[in-house]
């Protein structure tokens, strides 16, 4: 029950509630939307572009544009961009939308997004359900199964992505995502948060030696590997490389290696569906 103060009252056998209500005057109406763009996609399909982009989106508010994922449409294809300085995150499809368009979605929003959207893959087996997506001046719309998440657009100039993603590299690597998985997370034992030294690899005609050493010790690991071009040595973070890899969703990835001071570029063995850099980090006997 609720009284005249908006003080609810819930009662269950001995038990009893009082909760402090508000007035529904109080309660912000949902934002009328008047559609700029709209397409739709298979659910199952958005959910693996904002899975494979989302751990990629920036945590650092002086820079708001980046803390959101970028959203463009051209010629029928969907891009889906996660940039926060240190890693890049590109996913691409065909989805048959009519108009170019560019926009960003705060990754909160994409986040609440993926929970909401995985009770759409119960209604059909398959998960095959389409998403309505709307977008106005300031505001973005996703439908589908009678629900509705409606959120702001953040403001601001994404950075052309496209300048950032290095051309072919000189080096290729074709590697097992779960051997090279399973070599870093071995060799980051002996990192910490306050101990944050590089994972040190080694591309060469006899695969991965993949390496890491700090105050608490050295390790030396290598996993065989398809190598390609230049022997090559570079440094990066653990994570950051765990996160790309797990986000590729593959059994194998083609890696492309430029410089020791070149992003790594992570692909599909085929198609283009997803691009990965990671940032390199600097080693201490490089010059």
């Amino acid at each position: 029950s609720v009284d005249e103060k908006l003080l609810t009252l819930i009662t269950g056998g001995s038990a009893q509630f009082t909760i402090v209500g508000m007035s529904a005057e109080e309660y912000p109406e949902i934002p009328k939307i008047d559609p700029e763009h709209s397409f739709e996609i298979e659910n199952t399909v958005l959910r693996s572009m904002i899975s494979e982009t989302l751990f990629a989106v920036s945590q650092d508010t002086a820079f708001p544009a980046l803390t959101g994922t970028l959203f463009e449409g051209k010629d029928g294809v969907l891009y889906l961009v996660s940039v926060d300085g240190k890693r890049l995150a590109l996913r691409k499809e065909q989805v048959g939308c009519k108009e170019n368009f560019r926009f960003i979605v705060p990754g909160k929003t994409l986040s609440e997004l993926i929970k909401l959207s995985s009770r759409f893959v119960s209604e059909r087996e398959d998960g095959s359900l389409p998403v309505s997506i709307g977008v106005g001046s300031r505001h973005i719309l996703f439908s589908c199964c009678g629900f509705t998440m409606v959120s702001r657009l953040l403001e601001g100039d994404f950075i052309d992505y496209t300048v950032a993603i290095p051309g072919k590299g000189t080096t290729t690597a074709v590697v097992s995502t779960r051997a090279f998985m399973e070599s870093i997370s071995r060799a980051s034992i002996i990192i910490s948060e306050k101990v944050k030294n590089p994972i040190k690899a080694t591309f060469d005609a006899n695969g991965i030696e993949v390496s890491c050493e700090t105050g608490l010790g050295k390790i030396d690991d290598r996993i065989s590997a398809n190598i390609t071009g230049d022997p090559v040595r570079i440094g990066f973070n653990d994570r950051y490389m765990m996160d790309a890899l797990k986000a590729s969703g593959e059994d194998e990835v083609l890696l492309e290696l430029g410089s020791t001071l070149s992003p790594i570029k992570i692909m599909p063995l085929e198609g283009d569906s997803f691009t990965f850099l990671v940032m390199p980090m600097r080693l201490k006997d490089d010059r």
